[in-house]
């Protein structure tokens, strides 16, 4: 996912950086970095940017052991499907 990708998925959800460090398990420094294109997402960080692009998920007040067990949830269901 490109930087401008990020940036723009993140205001059509109107989201802050912080919030969305917060859907995707990282500080709103990391998404800063992320949009600025001096890194780039991978591992659970980027499959939940893909969720939330593809509407899977939907951003509301999770609680941290919300998104925890939704985060396992996911690399639960990405390693069954390599297999």
């Amino acid at each position: 996912m490109e930087s401008h990708e990020i940036k723009a998925l993140r205001l059509e959800k109107n989201l802050s950086q912080e919030e969305l460090g917060e859907v995707c398990g990282v500080g709103k420094t990391a998404v800063n970095k992320w949009e600025k294109g001096k890194t780039s997402p991978s591992g659970s960080a980027l499959l939940w940017l893909q969720q939330l692009r593809h509407g899977i998920i939907v951003v509301s007040s999770f609680t941290e052991l919300e998104v925890e067990l939704m985060d396992r949830n996911v690399s639960e269901r990405h390693s069954e499907s390599v297999k």
